[in-house]
């Protein structure tokens, strides 16, 4: 597992050298439960006994529930249907001025220090944080899957 993370992490180094791993506290649905970002896929795996290694998560930090480029990038999420489980994509939430209610996403505190300047930024992450791909813009489905794809296929 290690060995496949370190493989992908060299596939994805930019060209300083350095991969990017964000680390920041994730909240569940109903607030009951809190995972790290650097440590999700062992946490999830602890607590719901199965193995998440082929997950990715998609990180979507906004300004607000009402931007135009969160909501373009919610529409893109839901039209993948009933492939979004085949490619096991976990969305998280990070809005500056509202808490999300529902489903994983940050405190309004972790939305403000991962994103200081409150702006739109759709990020494609491992379950251990690391960034594999980062956007200002909403994803496509192509980039989705494909980003998906290549660090599946790197390990």
């Amino acid at each position: 597992m290690l060995k496949s993370f370190l493989i992908l992490a060299a596939l994805l180094l930019p060209i300083n050298g350095i991969a990017q791993v964000l680390d920041f506290q994730i909240v569940s649905a109903g607030k009951s439960i809190t995972y790290r970002s650097t440590t999700f896929q062992r946490e999830l795996e602890n607590r719901n006994g199965f193995s998440a290694a082929e997950k990715t998560v998609l990180l979507m930090e906004t300004p607000s529930f009402q931007d135009i480029r969160y909501l373009r990038q919610q529409e893109i999420l839901r039209s993948f249907g009933t492939e979004a489980e085949h490619l096991q994509i976990v969305s998280i939430n990070s809005c500056t001025t509202e808490e999300d209610a529902g489903g994983y996403h940050t405190s309004l505190e972790e939305a403000g220090r991962l994103n200081p300047l409150q702006e739109f930024r759709a990020t494609l992450l491992s379950l251990n944080g690391l960034v594999l791909y980062q956007s200002l813009g909403p994803l496509s489905k192509e980039k989705i899957r494909g980003i998906i794809q290549k660090a599946r296929n790197s390990n």
